[in-house]
């Protein structure tokens, strides 16, 4: 039986913390003015960005990833459903709106998530033994 550690939580505190944001009625008004700028998104992409980050830790240490189509499944398109659920029941949150634009911007801190797990992969697969380039040659060559 494995023994129970803090990481396990990482990912379910993200999704309680971005439910309450979401779910909750809002009395904040931004300071910047400006009618082309909207700070919201930017908010919305950070949050669904730590969360598909935050998803990707925790499956990985629980040793759920094993494949690409599971990574993309549980890390990625998870958080997109959750992000588009979350923007259908804000419409009953009084002084709450579903809003497209939040669930683009969602969708876009989920999928820069994907692409900068993607990256990071790639950087960092030579301090792997088993992904070492060197060691992927020596197979080919055999």
């Amino acid at each position: 039986m494995k023994k129970f550690r803090l990481y396990y939580l990482i990912a379910p505190s993200v999704y309680a913390l971005v439910s309450y944001l979401s779910l909750v009625k809002q009395n904040f008004q931004s300071p910047i003015n400006i009618s082309w700028i909207q700070p919201d998104k930017a908010v919305h992409t950070a949050m669904y960005f730590t969360l598909a980050i935050a998803s990707v830790i925790e499956l990985s240490k629980l040793g759920k990833l094993k494949s690409p189509k599971s990574v993309i499944l549980w890390a990625f398109i998870v958080p997109i459903l959750f992000g588009g659920l979350v923007e259908i029941l804000q419409k009953y949150v009084p002084g709450r709106s579903c809003d497209i634009l939040d669930f683009t911007a969602n969708s876009i801190g989920v999928i820069l998530a994907y692409v900068t797990y993607r990256v990071l992969l790639i950087r960092l697969s030579w301090i792997s033994p088993d992904r070492s380039p060197s060691r992927g040659r020596d197979r080919e060559s055999r």
